[in-house]
């Protein structure tokens, strides 16, 4: 079907965009550049994350795309892909490219829930089977595109299968066989790629907000051996909350302010029948927001609204009483000694 597409076509995806959204989105538009006629266009709103920006540096590799609506609101797409993306909210003033796009297509690894996206017009093709997007299109497109690859975007394929895949904790048959044949490709050793990702001096303002999260944390026992921890910051939410789930958290929430949202990012190890994404659609819809994601890793986000009255503070404790509801269980309070 990517191939029948003609005319200006914009593919886009999340706000500050991790390994994944970035990888997938430049794989689908190198497809269209290379089988398609229509001009294509990339967006990042907010830009990539920064675990990426350092990357991409380390590594030489440049890439063009748009952060801003306004750069782009005047011109008429024919076309909107969106890639990793599960929320309109993830794509912020982007939206709105969406009711005026002849053709819109959604790719996707994640349960959607966004009304938004699950409308008629818009062709999904979803598969939450795969440990990442970018497994989802290099399985669908076949060895031969990978094997038609530059040298620069079959590195980021092995990185964003890597980050996705909790460093292949998740990983099936189909990421492995993809993995191999990425590696074979490459022309990059496979450990220079790892340890590009994985091994860095913290930035000292990712330094501080994960001390200071820890500093600010609160932790509640449940069901005997289990541990929920809490805790604000205003950025670096989820380098926190890995730290956290590192430290012995098994259910962690991240609260941050910002200037017009709250957002909430969501992590925990594998626990029979618990689900974030379920946890996190349930929560936001009281506050007419969005959330979404896997069963281990999630987020939500609740715009500002005057009537609510929501403060940093009080989001903190509701959540801690939703958490409560949705396990069906009482915290206790663990305290230092």
């Amino acid at each position: 079907m990517l191939e029948k597409l003609q005319g200006n076509t914009l593919i886009i995806t999340h706000r500050n965009a991790d390994f994944d959204a970035i990888t997938s989105s430049l794989l689908i538009k190198h497809y269209l550049d290379k089988y398609a006629k229509c001009e294509t266009r990339f967006a990042i709103p907010e830009g990539p994350d920064r675990p990426v920006k350092q990357f991409l540096q380390r590594l030489g590799i440049g890439i063009d795309y748009v952060e801003d609506f306004s750069k782009i609101s005047e011109i008429e797409f024919n076309n909107l892909i969106l890639t990793d993306v599960s929320s309109t909210i993830q794509i912020l003033d982007f939206s709105k490219l969406i009711e005026k796009c002849d053709n819109v297509i959604l790719i996707d690894h994640h349960v959607v829930h966004d009304k938004t996206l699950l409308q008629n017009k818009i062709v999904k093709f979803v598969n939450t089977d795969v440990t990442s997007c970018t497994e989802f299109i290099l399985y669908e497109l076949g060895f031969e595109f990978i094997n038609e690859l530059p040298d620069w975007l079959t590195t980021l394929s092995i990185a964003a299968i890597l980050t996705d895949s909790k460093k292949l904790s998740k990983a099936n048959s189909i990421t492995f066989q993809i993995l191999s044949k990425l590696v074979e490709k490459s022309r990059i050793k496979y450990e220079d790629i790892v340890n590009s990702i994985f091994v860095k001096v913290l930035p000292f303002d990712e330094k501080m907000a994960r001390i200071k999260g820890i500093l600010r944390l609160k932790a509640y026992r449940f069901s005997n051996d289990k541990v929920f921890c809490i805790s604000h910051v205003s950025a670096h939410e989820a380098s926190l909350a890995r730290t956290l789930l590192e430290v012995g958290c098994d259910i962690v929430a991240i609260v941050s302010e910002h200037d017009d949202e709250f957002r909430i990012i969501l992590r925990c190890k594998e626990i029979e029948n618990i689900s974030l994404a379920e946890f996190a659609k349930e929560f936001a819809s009281k506050f007419n927001g969005f959330g979404g994601g896997h069963r281990t890793s999630a987020a939500l986000s609740i715009k500002k609204q005057e009537e609510l009255k929501l403060t940093l503070k009080k989001l903190i404790n509701i959540c801690i009483r939703e958490m409560e509801r949705y396990l069906n269980t009482k915290f206790k309070r663990v305290k230092p000694n």
